[in-house]
């Protein structure tokens, strides 16, 4: 989903080491409340780079893909985290037994690997982010509707 005033910044061919520092720029950007939509392939690297927004917010500990919890959430540094992974979710029931619209009221920050389109049931994005894999490195486009300048990431 990319909503209407949608800025895009695309990153190509972005080494595995040069994550952690992609992660550090993104955190930087944040605002006090952030519903991020990560989309890519199974293993293009939508939790690693969540990892490392998270470690560069502070948070020391284990980051776990959700692919079968469908949901872990993170509480540090006065921040509340959740990462949902939604690839498994079938239908709109399954969405609304998730009670996305709590972790909005209640998160800093919301991860959403493979969120709906266009449901109504999904928070909507301020920041999306598309991870294509080639070859050994990995090119993202990250659309934001922020009022800065995002192309001086790495």
């Amino acid at each position: 989903m990319v909503n209407v005033g949608m800025h895009t910044v695309v990153l190509n061919n972005i080494a595995e080491d040069e994550v952690p520092k992609l992660g550090a720029d993104l955190a930087c950007y944040f605002s006090e409340k952030e519903v991020i939509y990560l989309n890519g392939e199974l293993g293009a690297g939508k939790t690693s780079l969540i990892r490392h927004v998270l470690a560069s917010l502070g948070y020391v500990g284990r980051v776990k893909s959700p692919s079968y919890s469908i949901a872990e959430t993170y509480d540090f540094n006065g921040l509340k985290v959740a990462h949902l992974d939604l690839y498994r979710v079938d239908n709109l029931d399954e969405l609304i037994y998730l009670s996305l619209d709590e972790y909005a009221e209640e998160c800093n920050y919301i991860f959403i690997e493979w969120a709906p389109e266009n449901c109504g049931l999904v928070p909507p994005a301020t920041i999306t982010i598309q991870i294509l894999m080639s070859g050994g490195t990995r090119n993202y486009t990250i659309r934001h509707n922020k009022n800065i300048n995002l192309s001086n990431i790495l």
